[in-house]
């Protein structure tokens, strides 16, 4: 298992955890009650058993299609994740996501590797980040439906702490505020 170096760390406290240190707000807990089984035709089971830690819904004025531009290509990823400074797919054969690829996220010289699961068109999108410091036997799930003029976009985010106490701790608070920013960016560019 490849170390999640420091820096990586330092960057996504200073761009994506402030909101844990500002205003108080604390990150949002799921109940165990609330864990799927099955989120838009995808079972978590199969592909995880850690615990869903994170799950935020925003309603959107963007529709799915308008969404689905930037989420169904890895490319446009450092649009929306402003920390992600380039993305590479491997095993692809087009430049887009495909289901079974590895797009690796670029954080500078700091790659991640995410594993993209399952993809159902302008509806779903899975991936699996590989183990590091801050979290292991990880699965995000992005789902996107109609709601109203809009859409309601759903991110889940299921995984164990990694090999690090504090970074691993650090991760779980800083996840809530990433999506939500990362969710405002999307609807904004899917919009313009």
């Amino acid at each position: 298992m490849k170390s999640f170096p420091f820096t990586m760390m330092f960057a996504l406290l200073l761009g994506l955890g402030s909101f844990a240190f500002a205003g108080g707000n604390a990150p949002e807990k799921v109940s165990k009650k609330e864990v799927p089984r099955e989120i838009g035709g995808l079972k978590p089971a199969d592909y995880t058993d850690a615990p869903l830690r994170v799950v935020i819904e925003r309603e959107l004025a963007a529709s799915p299609a308008e969404l689905w531009r930037y989420l169904g290509n890895s490319k446009t990823l450092p649009l929306w994740l402003k920390q992600v400074k380039r993305v590479d797919l491997e095993k692809a054969v087009h430049a887009v996501n495909e289901q079974g690829a590895t797009r690796v996220c670029r954080f500078g010289n700091t790659p991640l590797s995410e594993k993209i699961v399952y993809i159902a068109e302008e509806r779903l999108f899975a991936y699996q980040a590989a183990d590091n410091a801050m979290l292991s036997n990880h699965l995000g799930v992005i789902k996107i439906e109609p709601h109203g003029e809009g859409s309601r976009l759903t991110w889940y985010q299921f995984f164990d702490k990694g090999s690090s106490g504090m970074k691993s701790s650090m991760i779980k608070l800083m996840m809530p505020g990433m999506i939500k920013k990362c969710i405002k960016r999307l609807d904004k560019l899917a919009r313009s």
